[in-house]
């Protein structure tokens, strides 16, 4: 208790779904380390359902999300300004801002005036704007894993290894009852793909993912589920084109719902987005296709150093080297260095994977 009110953390996380979800091990143990305060998540609106069902934190407060918004600059910084206000009403003690790479959201600005006067981040978020939007800077290797890195500001916790860390779930009994319904007609075991990302250099193209799908689910007499956003609606009807027995869930669930279909899958195949890092939180076996080369720095924000699967069984796979026209790192506006993945390598792995993984050997 501070002067006879809770002590109260508040934790910026106004990025995408992928990162919420790594950020899940530093809650817990930001828990652990506060067991008796008040710890208040700041989101944006499209990631609130999943950060509502976390029973490690007890308020959720959301913002916009600035992605979906079309008044510009002033709506973002009539959001900015609404939201610190109530964080200075509510008299946060300390605020944490766990993003280690640069700040396109706000956060930064938000930390500075929110009025909590013990402000924790990373030095790198703050080398090119708001060098004073952190009373305390902790320093992190470029490419340690981003459920990682959150870990060094927390006070006197020493890095986990990874079978250390807990993840916490991302979905309720109502959650599952829900899946449950929307399954009711599988007769087999489940393969979920995951067709959607959030820049389409990053999307492996549906007609490749529904041609592995109808590969492993005859080898494995599995039934092929597809989970994706309103805005994987095309792409999933073109898989469902190719593999008409496949239940497509893409824009049908809330994301807590969608947690809970992935969690019962013997095997997730998918791209660097949201929903992997959910089945990897699960232990779910993940086979994972990325546009960023293996030649390429391992510290890039597309690379699996930082953001693979983890901590579950999983398969990576990644080109070469980028694509003519590209330099590095995958470039292109749309799919281009992801292309060289083919249908034969994402079924080859799926199979070795699944056959080191007991129970989940082909019939």
């Amino acid at each position: 208790m501070v002067s006879g009110r809770h002590f109260t953390v508040a934790v910026l996380r106004l990025d995408h779904i992928g990162d919420l979800v790594l950020t899940g091990p530093f809650l817990v143990e930001l828990r652990a380390t506060y067991p008796d305060a008040h710890i208040l998540l700041v989101v944006t609106t499209t990631v609130a359902d999943l950060a509502r069902r976390l029973s490690v934190v007890d308020e959720v407060l959301t913002v916009p999300d600035r992605r979906t918004r079309w008044f510009g600059r002033i709506r973002r910084a009539v959001d900015r300004y609404r939201l610190i206000r109530r964080l200075r009403r509510r008299r946060i003690d300390v605020l944490i801002v766990p993003r280690w790479d640069f700040d396109h959201y706000g956060a930064l600005k938000i930390a500075r005036r929110s009025g909590a006067p013990l402000r924790l981040g990373f030095a790198e978020t703050t080398k090119r704007s708001e060098p004073e939007a952190f009373t305390r800077v902790v320093d992190a290797p470029a490419d340690e894993h981003e459920a990682l890195k959150p870990l060094r500001l927390l006070p006197a916790v020493h890095q986990r290894d990874w079978s250390e860390l807990e993840h916490p779930q991302w979905f309720t009994a109502e959650d599952e009852r829900a899946a449950d319904k929307l399954l009711a007609s599988a007769d087999g075991p489940l393969i979920v793909f995951g067709i959607g990302a959030d820049e389409a250099r990053k999307v492996w193209p549906a007609e490749r993912f529904a041609l592995s799908a109808v590969a492993l689910c005859e080898a494995f007499r599995a039934v092929a589920v597809v989970v994706g956003s309103r805005d994987d609606g095309q792409a999933a009807s073109r898989f469902a084109a190719i593999a008409p027995t496949c239940i497509n869930l893409a824009g049908a669930t809330t994301l807590p719902v969608a947690a809970a279909v992935i969690a019962r899958a013997m095997l997730f195949v998918g791209n660097d987005a949201g929903p992997m890092h959910l089945a990897a939180a699960a232990h779910v076996p993940v086979v994972e296709i990325r546009c960023h080369p293996r030649s390429g720095q391992p510290a890039h924000r597309y690379g699996p150093a930082r953001f693979g699967p983890r901590p579950g069984p999983a398969v990576t796979l990644q080109p070469a080297g980028p694509a003519a026209g590209c330099v590095g790192s995958c470039d292109a506006l749309q799919p281009h260095c992801i292309l060289a993945t083919s249908v034969e390598d994402v079924v080859s792995a799926a199979t070795q994977l699944l056959a080191v993984v007991p129970g989940m050997r082909s019939p």
